[in-house]
């Protein structure tokens, strides 16, 4: 399953990444690190 995921920066307003699966999601909200781990699996990986 897959979906819309909305992130919002501090300095840039939201941003829409499109067909991200539920595990990317499950794991940016468990990791210790939301940047490193938006920046590693999510950032240039997913429609805008």
């Amino acid at each position: 399953m897959t979906g819309q995921l909305d992130i919002w920066f501090n300095d840039s307003g939201r941003y829409s990444y499109y067909n991200v699966p539920v595990a990317i999601y499950d794991g940016l909200m468990s990791s210790s690190s939301k940047g490193s781990f938006f920046n590693a699996h999510i950032r240039d990986r997913y429609g805008r």
